[in-house]
């Protein structure tokens, strides 16, 4: 993806989305979540933001920081493994949940 065509189009979603991946596939997790966050400050509801953020820092074990992004992600209407993570992080910050 090229960083050119997304500053163009900052609000593209799809785009966003795309970048984020690339990034996270490219070992630079930090750059992918701050791909998500930027488009949260544009769009704060936006589905695959939330979900993609969340998602993410849970597989890093960042479950502090995951929750409230995943919590939103499922009152927005997000499938079954974003609510699964949900509850993994809850459960790991109540202290009844494994970190694998």
């Amino acid at each position: 993806i090229s960083v050119a065509v997304f500053g163009q189009q900052p609000d593209d979603v799809r785009i966003r989305c795309d970048l984020a991946t690339c990034h996270a596939r490219m070992q630079s997790p930090n750059d992918a979540i701050r791909v998500y966050l930027d488009g949260l400050t544009h769009r704060p509801h936006e589905l695959a933001y939330l979900a993609g953020a969340g998602m993410l820092l849970y597989r890093l074990g960042r479950y502090t920081e995951a929750t409230p992004l995943l919590r939103r992600a499922v009152l927005n209407g997000a499938d079954h493994m974003v609510r699964r993570a949900l509850e993994a992080c809850q459960q790991t910050d109540r202290g009844d949940g494994r970190r694998d």
